[in-house]
């Protein structure tokens, strides 16, 4: 009976939500006393109309705040309707809030920050969209939408374009609405911006320039803790990609997409912060989402073993120290 019970409390809501408020009290902790972090992030497309550059680190946090507490609750929302992964549904949503807060910048504005809700409920609406163009519009339209936010978002415009005609079909009208759809955010950015500034060409070829900022792939690591913490997050994804392979034939058909489009999404996106290791920081709050989702299933299904557990308690531990070693 001992060893069944072994490390389970690192599942519980409550302990989890402990674990997050302390997290996000040190957060707005750190935003308002530590000089030298990164300014909010100016995004492209809004210039001269927000000046997000200008915003105070208070400002910033308490956006920040409003955008991770409005993307837990759809996560969860949408946990509990459909993606079901851990036991119970409200671990996903904390574990998202803890990973989202785990980077010492986490509450400094981002644009990928304010896409990533619109990303998860892009990639929740392709589960949806067969015979109902309705959901096919709004899946590539919300995405279409957070690329203006973060372009570097626009390479996974098309695995969310192939999950909405995989859903509902590949003919050719499906295709020819999709395209249009995804072009309209542009059409219309780019058409104001020329009646209203006259920069459209210039702002455009920004974008263009900084998508072809490819590096080797970096991972940025800001203090020896981190060296650690980012091997204990390799590890428990990897044992969590692996076991979602493994027990996807046990899924309800439904669950089964959405835990496989949330594994390819946190894969693709990790790739794409380890190419652009600039936007690693603000990407982190995208690739948060999956990475809840597929470790809160891992460590909480009828399957966990205490090993898990384990793995799941070393890495809060890295992550608690690390954020110890942020007053430091």
């Amino acid at each position: 009976m001992r060893e069944r019970a072994r490390y389970r409390f690192v599942n519980s809501p409550f302990i989890l939500g402990l674990f997050a408020l302390a997290m996000l009290a040190s957060s707005f902790f750190i935003i308002s006393n530590t000089v030298g972090l990164n300014n909010p992030e100016r995004i492209i497309f809004l210039n001269n109309i927000i000046d997000t550059g200008m915003l105070d680190p208070q400002h910033s946090a308490l956006i920040m705040f409003a955008i991770i507490l409005l993307t837990s609750v759809t996560l969860y929302a949408f946990n509990l309707k459909t993606f079901s992964c851990g036991k119970p549904n409200s671990v996903a949503p904390i574990l998202y809030v803890i990973f989202v807060l785990t980077p010492p910048d986490a509450l400094i504005f981002s644009g990928a920050a304010v896409a990533a809700p619109l990303v998860l409920i892009s990639v929740y609406i392709s589960l949806f969209t067969k015979d109902n163009d309705r959901n096919l519009v709004l899946s590539v339209f919300l995405i279409s939408l957070a690329t203006l936010f973060d372009s570097h978002l626009v390479l996974i415009v098309p695995l969310i374009l192939y999950y909405s005609l995989q859903s509902s079909s590949f003919n050719f009208r499906n295709i020819v609405l999709a395209v249009v759809v995804l072009a309209l955010p542009y059409i219309f950015i780019i058409f104001g911006r020329d009646l209203a500034f006259g920069d459209d060409g210039a702002v455009m070829s920004q974008i263009v320039s900084d998508l072809k900022r490819i590096s080797a792939p970096v991972v940025i690591i800001k203090s020896p803790a981190g060296v650690f913490l980012v091997v204990a997050f390799m590890l428990v994804i990897y044992r969590a990609v692996i076991s979602a392979g493994k027990y996807s034939g046990t899924y309800k058909i439904l669950k089964s997409a959405g835990v496989s489009r949330n594994v390819i999404l946190m894969i693709l996106l990790g790739l794409i912060s380890l190419l652009y290791p600039e936007s690693q920081p603000s990407l982190f709050s995208l690739l948060s989402i999956p990475l809840a989702l597929i470790v809160a299933e891992y460590t909480t299904n009828d399957n966990t073993s205490n090993h898990r557990r384990a793995e799941f308690f070393v890495l809060l531990i890295m992550i608690a120290i690390n954020r110890i070693a942020d007053f430091m």
